[in-house]
């Protein structure tokens, strides 16, 4: 016998969408071109099949399975919600922070023990050359819409970082005021600087 509501072969298309949905908004920063459309095209193709899929069961149900119909509507409904909410919050930077977290603080060890050219040189980092340095990762394969969006390493916990050391590491570098994590910020670079 079938639960209402659980995740049975009728309601398959309005979990996986779900499940796409917030795995899509929560790496979409992290893919490349091909994949980005790719995924979106599949996030968007399942997204219509499970909305007509839904529809056409709460429209062809009556009671109990009426109720397990309407349940699952609300959960693709909650799904395009979130496909349209989540890619714009910092949903993203909190999940590349996490993953990548023990490689950033690496990366600042080395920065801070060696040498500032150091952090320029490998391509994976930016430093504004203060002592102790600010230190700037773009998101692993980022999408290069406008600018660079990373995270930042502020030696500081307590404080946002400053304006005018941001400045010597892009002309235009702006940084969300609540800290992803310790020492982390999300920020964003539209030029780069000296």
């Amino acid at each position: 016998m079938k639960t209402p509501g659980s995740c049975t072969s009728t309601s398959l298309s309005a979990c996986g969408f779900a499940v796409l949905a917030l795995v899509f908004s929560a790496f979409y920063i992290q893919l490349s071109l091909l994949g980005f459309i790719l995924l979106l095209l599949l996030v968007f193709a399942l997204g219509a099949y499970a909305s007509f899929r839904a529809l056409m069961l709460l429209l062809g149900s009556s009671g109990k399975q009426r109720l397990a119909s309407a349940g699952r509507l609300v959960l693709v409904l909650l799904s395009w919600l979130g496909l349209w909410y989540l890619p714009a919050s910092d949903l993203a930077a909190y999940v590349d922070a996490s993953l990548f977290y023990r490689q950033y603080e690496s990366q600042v060890e080395k920065v801070h023990h060696q040498s500032r050219a150091n952090c320029g040189q490998t391509l994976a980092c930016y430093t504004d050359g203060g002592q102790p340095a600010y230190v700037f990762f773009a998101y692993r394969l980022h999408l290069p819409f406008s600018g660079q969006q990373g995270v930042l390493y502020v030696p500081d916990p307590v404080e946002l970082p400053q304006q005018q050391r941001l400045d010597k590491i892009s002309g235009a570098m702006t940084c969300r005021a609540l800290p992803l994590s310790t020492h982390f910020f999300a920020c964003a670079m539209s030029a780069y600087g000296g």
